[in-house]
């Protein structure tokens, strides 16, 4: 195995997707969500990552308790150096609707899965919000 591939695995931390997954089930109140969540499984966050992207991660930072942001969302995972969400993200918003994917600069751009309060369920690509 190369040494990349090697960084990489000691790199992934799945219980990312996982906690969040607990997270939905025990705390989210609509059970259509939670219906949704039970069939399709944790996010994986890494299942579309670049193994050459590194560039940005020393200016992140894991943020692992969930904080309410100004929009009343609920958001744990990384930030920059601004506090707003940036790397791999988990948001619940007040409407129960969910995100779990890629954040630029605080918007939700990039690989992710976002599920609405409607039961709609989006998995690709996500362009600056």
């Amino acid at each position: 195995m190369n040494e990349k591939m090697k960084g990489l695995i000691k790199q992934i931390d799945h219980g990312f997707g996982i906690r969040n997954y607990d997270y939905i089930i025990s705390h989210v109140r609509d059970a259509r969500i939670k219906e949704i969540y039970k069939s399709m499984g944790p996010y994986d966050h890494f299942a579309h990552k670049d193994l050459d992207d590194n560039e940005q991660e020393s200016e992140r930072r894991l943020q692992k308790e969930f904080t309410q942001r100004k929009s009343g969302a609920q958001f744990r995972g990384q930030v920059n150096n601004s506090d707003k969400p940036d790397g791999n993200g988990f948001k619940v918003f007040p409407n129960n609707s969910v995100y779990e994917g890629n954040f630029e600069d605080g918007m939700v751009h990039g690989q992710g899965r976002g599920i609405t309060s409607r039961g709609e369920v989006y998995e690709g690509n996500f362009d600056c919000d």
